[in-house]
Order: C-alpha cells, then structure tokens, then sequence
C-alpha cells in the first residue's frame, strides 16, 4: 500500500526515491551497523514510510496531508520498528531507510523544485 501512495506523486519521483533510498540506506548499513547478516527490504519500506511523513511537513497542501494521514493510519506501527526490538532484526536498516526517505525528499525539492 505504501508504494501505492508513492506512485500517486508520480513514476519519476517514484524511481528517484526508491533508488536514493535504497543506495543511501544500504549503504548506511553496510558502514555502520552492526556485523551480521542484514536482508530484506524493510529499510525501502520505512524510507517511503518517512519519505511521505516528512514531505507532508515540509511541503502542506491537501494531497501531501491525506496520504500522511492515511499512512499514519494504517502504518503507525511501523514506528516501533525504529527502536531496537527483538534478536535477529535489523533496526539500523529501518532506521536508515526513515531517514534516507527523509534526505530524499529534501534533496527531490531542492533538484527539481516540486
């Protein structure tokens, strides 16, 4: 569902911010996180979970607050994937791709000023 609020902004900003989140956040993790094995796309996930929060703050108009809305609605549980939780899950992943979700949005408006 999250991708389908993404895509409601457009096919370009769609390809943009899933490739800078998945670079930056995997990149992220790779450098900084702790040894193990860290799989999966959780940290794209949570980077277009922040990506659409943050750009409802920075940018308001009617579109950008309902889809926050309605992702907080039904995804405000992933807000508890940002703290350490249970053994084997990779918390810096989910936490580098909310913020990677977040860079990629301030660096879409400041490349393309929309």
């Amino acid at each position: 569902m999250v991708i389908l609020f993404i895509l409601s902004y457009g096919q370009e900003r769609a390809l943009f911010l899933t490739g800078f989140i998945t670079l930056v956040s995997g990149g992220a993790v790779w450098i900084f996180a702790r040894p193990g094995i860290h799989i999966g796309a959780s940290g794209l996930i949570m980077g277009y979970f922040g990506a659409l929060l943050l750009d409802a703050y920075r940018n308001p108009g009617l579109m950008t607050i309902l889809i926050a809305v309605l992702t907080l609605y039904y995804l405000s549980g992933l807000f508890f994937n940002l703290l350490p939780g249970g053994k084997g899950v990779s918390w810096e992943g989910h936490v580098f791709g909310f913020i990677a979700g977040g860079l990629a949005v301030c660096l879409w408006r400041a490349i393309f000023k929309s």
